[in-house]
């Protein structure tokens, strides 16, 4: 968060800050080069942020946000941070040892400018809930409860099939249309951006007239290429998350969840599913309620029923896991 404010500011804000930091009397002159080094490498690609640098800025945290409060009232225009994957990254420093009383005092601060530097305004992006993890960690709510929450729904089927239209026109794939396009979107099942985009970056290096399939593409190209940043982040988060026996369970949900029909399974079907498998006791209501909350699941009210809240994560586990 400290970088990301310098990182953002004109360079004349750099070198004012850069002088704020020469003036402090209690700063050491060591985190003072660090610093002031890492302001000379921005914009050259070598950051050199290291665990000697994160420590050296939480130990001298108020002191050197003082000098970014001077900057942020010095600026006339409006400011706009925008942090993506934030419920990720407090995730991260949560498990990399940083105390949630820290981290709390770090989410009432930025309220605190959301509320007292009118110019200054924030996007938090993220793909899972920042309310569960600040609840597991029981990190106060009212540090976002000014957020306005916007929720990113997927494409409908004709918005994604003309998103494919038209990046094949733009890459001159005069051959990806009609059917291909129908199998693609069959194959996909959720229409969000991120996979239909990195699909068709797959189907530009390995697709032609001649083949391979589109079903190729996926499994072998498609599904392999957002291995690393989308599924083991899935899979990761399940893991860590919860004791070894919700994790067995978790497990044992999933695995059968993802040979149902339409990746779809009621409530009293999972249930039957978990006592038959799991031999101990567990409380399979509050499992399932963090299930859903972590974003793993989905729950339909109306049916009583769970499905996989990515229909792409669905599949991905029936491929590796579905026969377990």
């Amino acid at each position: 968060i400290f970088t990301a404010f310098i990182t953002m500011f004109h360079k004349n804000h750099r070198k004012q800050f850069q002088s704020y930091l020469s003036q402090l009397k209690t700063l050491p002159g060591r985190v003072s080069d660090m610093i002031t080094k890492y302001i000379k490498s921005i914009g050259t690609g070598d950051l050199g942020i290291d665990l000697e640098f994160n420590q050296s800025i939480i130990e001298y945290w108020d002191p050197l946000i003082k000098g970014i409060e001077k900057i942020i009232y010095s600026i006339d225009d409006p400011i706009l941070i925008v942090l993506d994957e934030f419920p990720v990254y407090i995730e991260l420093m949560l498990k990399a040892g940083c105390s949630p009383e820290i981290l709390q005092r770090i989410l009432g601060l930025l309220k605190d400018w959301r509320s007292t530097f009118h110019h200054f305004r924030m996007v938090a992006g993220g793909s899972i809930s920042l309310d569960r993890i600040l609840a597991k960690y029981r990190i106060h709510g009212a540090t976002i409860n000014d957020f306005s929450r916007y929720l990113l729904e997927p494409f409908k089927r004709s918005e994604a099939k003309s998103l494919l239209d038209e990046l094949a026109a733009s890459y001159g794939l005069d051959w990806y249309k009609g059917e291909l396009i129908e199998e693609t979107l069959n194959l996909i099942k959720d229409f969000y951006p991120f996979f239909l985009q990195g699909f068709f970056q797959e189907l530009r290096a390995k697709g032609s007239k001649e083949g391979p399939s589109i079903k190729e593409i996926f499994e072998n190209h498609f599904i392999p290429s957002i291995q690393r940043g989308f599924f083991d982040q899935f899979l990761n988060r399940l893991k860590s998350n919860y004791s070894e026996i919700e994790k067995k369970s978790a497990f044992c949900i999933l695995d059968f969840i993802s040979k149902q029909n339409e990746f779809t399974a009621g409530y009293s079907a999972v249930r039957a599913e978990v006592e038959k498998k799991i031999q101990k006791e567990i409380d399979l209501d509050s499992l399932l309620y963090d299930l859903v909350s972590d974003e793993f699941l989905s729950y339909y009210t109306r049916t009583d029923e769970y499905t996989f809240a990515t229909k792409l994560v669905a599949t991905w586990w029936r491929m590796t896991r579905g026969r377990v």
